[in-house]
C-alpha cells in the first residue's frame, strides 16, 4: 500500500446486490483493485466474489467519500513565533503544585490559542447536514455472527494500537498520528453504515485498556455520532474526533500516585491533575500534522460554561465549539466508567447528571439536550429491567418518547438467559402495557457480551 493511504471497509459482499454501482474504487484488502469507480455489479462479479474474495470489499482514501476537497488546518500554521515549547524530557521539571501550573498557563501558546478562539469561533460551527444525511444502520438480522465478531475484534484491536501509539508520543518516539487518523476513519466508516453500533461499543466493557485510553477511545466514537448529528460535515467529524483521541495524552505525565489514587486529592495533588491539558497542549502542537483544532479542545476540555472549570476558568464565550461537543461526551463516558474513588453509574443516571450540570451552567444547556437527543435517556446498549421482570438491551431509541426505546430481550421473567440466537426484539412504543422499571449496569451481568441483542 501507498504511504499514506488507507483501506477502509466498504461493505459485506453479501450485502451486495445485481445493479449496485460503486461510487469510488474498490479493492481487496491486499490493495489489489476489484472495480472502478462506476462498476455496476453483475451475477458474474458476484459469484467471483463470493469464490475469491473474503467477506469485506474496501476503499483506498486519504479523504473519506463525501469530504470536502480541503485540508485540516494543521498545528504546523500556529503562528511561528511561537517557539518556545517545552520538550517532553523537561515536563518532569515543571515545579510541582501550583506554582507549576501557573508557568504552563502563562505561556505564550495558551496566550497565543486564547486571542485566535475570539477571531475563529464562528468558523466551526454546523453547516452541513449533508453527511449526517447519508448515514444508514443495520437491523438485527443484517449483523451476522462473522459481522459481529469482526467489530470486537476491530475494537480490541484498535484500542491496543492507540494505547501503544499515545505511549510512543508520550515517551517521544514518534511525531506521526497516521495510525490516529486510520483509527478515527476506520470507525467513520463502520458509522456510515451501522450508525447506532459506535454507541454500543462505547459502553463496552472488553478490550485492553488502562482508563485513560479506553475513556479517550470511548468519547472518540460517542464524538463521531454526536458531532454527525449537529450537522458537520465529515471533514469537520474526523477532525474533532482526531482532537477527542488526543484530548486526554497530557495524564500520562500525572503520576500513577496521583492519576489513580481511590480517595480525594490534596490541593497540591489536585494542582497537578489541572496541569494536564496544558501538557496535552505541548504535546500535541509538536506533532505532525494535527489539527489546530486538536489544541483548542485540549485546552479547554475541562472548563466550563459559568467559568468555574480549570486550567484558565474561562467561561462561554472563550470555549471553542468542538471543546463543548467533545467535552459532553467525555463526561458522559466518565460517569459510566469506574473509576479508583466510585463505581460507574448506569447510563440513565449519567444523562441525569447531564441535565444537571446544564442548570447550573457547568454545561451549555443547548448542547447538554442535543446531547440527550442524540443518545436518548436509555441509550444504546443499556440493560434494562421491564416491569414483567424481563431484562432487555436497548437497541434502538425512540425519539416521540425517550422512555420507550426498542429492546433485544436477553433475559427472561424467570432469570434465564436467553440463547444470544435466539434473542428477539420487543418495541415498547407498541407494547403500552410494559414499561422500565430501572437502568441496570452492564457490569452486573459477565455472561452478556457487547454485541449481544445486535
Amino acid at each position: 500500500m501507498e504511504k499514506n493511504k488507507y483501506y477502509v471497509v466498504y461493505k459485506k459482499i453479501d450485502r451486495l446486490e445485481v445493479g449496485f454501482t460503486f461510487d469510488r474504487d474498490i479493492f481487496t484488502s491486499e490493495g489489489s483493485l476489484l472495480f472502478s469507480n462506476g462498476h455496476s455489479i453483475s451475477k458474474e462479479d458476484l459469484l467471483t466474489l463470493k469464490s475469491r474474495i473474503d467477506n469485506f470489499v474496501f476503499h483506498e482514501t486519504d479523504v473519506m467519500p463525501g469530504e470536502k476537497e480541503r485540508e485540516m488546518v494543521s498545528t504546523e500554521d500556529i503562528n511561528p513565533d511561537i517557539d518556545n515549547h517545552i520538550d517532553n524530557r523537561e515536563i518532569s521539571s515543571i515545579p510541582f503544585g501550583k506554582e507549576g501550573l501557573n508557568l504552563l498557563v502563562e505561556s505564550d501558546i495558551v496566550k497565543y490559542l486564547n486571542k485566535l478562539q475570539l477571531r475563529d469561533t464562528k468558523l466551526y460551527l454546523p453547516t452541513n447536514p449533508e453527511f449526517r444525511n447519508s448515514i444508514t444502520d443495520l437491523a438485527i438480522g443484517d449483523r451476522d455472527r462473522e459481522y459481529k465478531e469482526w467489530i470486537n475484534n476491530h475494537y480490541t484491536s484498535n484500542l491496543t494500537n492507540f494505547r501503544q501509539t499515545m505511549i510512543a508520543i508520550a515517551n517521544g518516539e514518534t511525531k506521526n498520528i497516521d495510525r490516529i487518523k486510520l483509527i478515527v476513519k476506520s470507525f467513520i466508516s463502520i458509522f456510515r453504515n451501522d450508525k447506532t453500533m459506535l454507541v454500543n461499543l462505547a459502553s463496552s466493557n472488553s478490550g485492553d485498556g488502562e482508563y485513560i485510553f479506553k475513556h479517550s477511545f470511548n468519547v472518540c466514537l460517542l464524538v463521531i455520532g454526536f458531532a454527525t448529528q449537529l450537522g458537520y460535515d465529515e471533514v469537520e467529524v474526523e477532525e474533532i474526533a482526531i482532537s477527542a483521541l488526543l484530548s486526554d495524552i497530557g495524564m500520562l505525565f500525572i503520576s500513577d500516585e496521583i492519576r489513580k489514587k481511590d480517595e480525594m486529592l490534596n490541593n497540591r495533588e489536585w494542582y497537578e491533575i489541572k496541569k494536564h491539558p496544558l501538557l496535552t497542549v505541548e504535546i500535541c502542537r509538536k506533532l505532525n500534522n494535527v489539527p489546530k483544532v486538536a489544541l483548542f479542545v485540549a485546552l479547554q476540555i475541562h472548563e466550563k460554561i459559568n467559568g468555574s472549570g480549570y486550567p484558565q476558568g474561562i467561561s462561554n464565550i472563550m470555549i471553542h465549539p468542538y471543546t463543548k461537543i467533545v467535552q459532553i461526551c467525555d463526561i458522559y463516558d466518565a460517569l459510566i466508567s469506574e473509576r479508583p474513588y466510585r463505581k460507574e453509574h448506569s447510563p440513565f443516571e449519567a444523562i441525569e447528571i447531564l441535565l444537571k450540570l446544564a442548570n447550573n451552567r457547568s454545561l451549555e444547556r443547548k448542547m447538554a439536550i442535543a446531547f440527550i437527543q442524540y443518545i436518548s435517556i436509555f441509550p444504546i446498549g443499556t440493560l434494562v429491567k421491564l416491569s414483567d421482570s424481563r431484562i432487555g438491551k436497548v437497541i434502538a431509541t425512540n425519539n416521540t418518547d425517550l422512555k420507550r426505546p426498542k429492546l433485544s430481550i436477553v433475559i427472561d421473567s424467570m432469570g434465564n438467559r436467553i440463547d444470544p440466537s435466539k434473542a428477539y426484539v420487543f418495541d415498547l412504543a407498541k407494547n403500552s402495557g410494559i414499561k422500565i422499571e430501572q437502568s441496570i449496569s452492564v457490569s452486573l451481568f459477565n455472561n452478556i457480551d457487547i454485541m449481544d441483542g445486535f
